[in-house]
């Protein structure tokens, strides 16, 4: 189910993990109780994994899932960090969604903020989109579903330091859920 989720669909908005920091390691990490994993670039990461039930967008509904990684001390003078994943879960009403961070919006269906040490994000999820052969757009459909999230670090002291994600959805009513240690 992991790779199945890890290509969703065609469209994409990806943030790749470019900044000056560590996601991953060379070595095997204790991961404690959450799953070490080895990536395709044959490094290792502590992974953590969890679905949010529910979000909408559209119609007057929004979603914001702010990310927070408290600080963690660099190893050998290098800054680590949490890769963050989200994507659309099964049984979600639509295949893309419309929105993005820091401002910069867009199409998607999965997204990757990796965010540094002691710094946040915010992810806004806007308004449902419609795809066919001639490309996407933007609908008046409410979008809702379940949402997946997983985590990568370094190390389980990094994973622990960034599970504090918080998804609200904001409308008629605001739904409230968090993924905590």
């Amino acid at each position: 189910m992991k790779l199945s989720l890890r290509v969703l669909a065609a469209v994409v908005c990806a943030i790749p993990a470019v900044l000056p920091a560590q996601f991953s390691t060379s070595t095997q990490p204790d991961c404690g109780k959450y799953t070490l994993v080895r990536l395709a670039d044959g490094s290792f990461a502590c992974e953590r994994y969890a679905t949010f039930p529910w979000f909408a967008a559209g119609q007057g509904w929004s979603t914001q899932i702010p990310m927070f990684t408290a600080p963690v001390a660099p190893v050998n003078g290098q800054t680590r960090g949490v890769q963050f994943q989200f994507g659309l879960g099964p049984g979600a009403s639509v295949t893309a969604v419309y929105g993005g961070l820091a401002g910069s919006y867009g199409t998607f269906n999965f997204v990757q903020p990796p965010i540094l040490a002691a710094n946040s994000a915010r992810l806004d999820i806007l308004s449902a989109v419609g795809c066919g052969f001639a490309g996407c757009f933007l609908t008046n459909d409410l979008a809702y579903g379940p949402l997946w999230v997983q985590m990568d670090a370094p190390d389980l002291q990094t994973l622990e330091a960034g599970t504090s994600v918080r998804l609200s959805v904001s409308g008629a009513a605001v739904s409230d859920c968090r993924v905590n240690s």
